[in-house]
């Protein structure tokens, strides 16, 4: 039980993480990621949720899909924002409602790469790695995934054939160096 560990949220007892990673001994010693940058490279986020309260960055955040700012739109597809979801559990406030996040002093950056509908690409997410990286973050967190098979379809719906693509292996090996020169170049810059 994370209350009787300290003064929590009230929901921090479901976090069984913060137990694991021992966030209350960190925060106790005052660990709490002040003066940490962390980059979110997901979906739009919920700047105004009350956990998230000037925990954005609004001056750095950025979108890199066409069309859409950072602020997440409901009724796109998604009910909710994974990018919200993902703000929360890396720096939700301890402000006596709710839940906690692992370094709630933390300042956030949304870096936009993948549409409120969950579509996304890989351009998007490359140009997201580079930024991210270019404004000094301290962590890039990448709670996304895509798919690419050993044959070079992008299956998009797996159970739809309609949207298969054949990249090739010249394709696919050149989508391989841009995520790999990104991650690379991100690493080399400290995040």
């Amino acid at each position: 039980n994370i209350n009787s560990v300290y003064n929590a949220d009230p929901f921090a007892d479901l976090q069984w993480g913060l137990l694991a990673i021992k966030a209350h001994e960190a925060h106790a010693v005052g660990a709490k990621g002040a003066g940490a940058r962390v980059a979110i490279l997901d979906m739009g986020a919920d700047f105004n949720h009350p956990e998230l309260y000037n925990r954005f960055n609004p001056l750095l955040s950025q979108s890199f899909v066409d069309g859409e700012g950072v602020q997440f739109t409901p009724g796109m597809g998604y009910p909710v924002s994974h990018a919200t979801m993902m703000a929360g559990a890396i720096a939700a406030s301890k402000n006596g409602f709710g839940v906690e996040g692992v370094a709630p002093e933390a300042e956030l950056v949304l870096v936009k790469v993948v549409s409120d509908s969950g579509a996304g690409t890989w351009e998007a997410l490359v140009r997201g790695i580079v930024y991210a990286a270019f404004i000094d973050s301290d962590v890039i967190n990448m709670s996304l995934g895509g798919y690419m098979t050993t044959d070079g379809y992008d299956l998009g719906d797996p159970y739809d054939a309609s949207d298969d693509v054949y990249i090739g292996a010249d394709g696919v090996a050149a989508w391989r160096e841009a995520v790999s020169r990104a991650a690379k170049y991100a690493h080399r810059s400290g995040s």
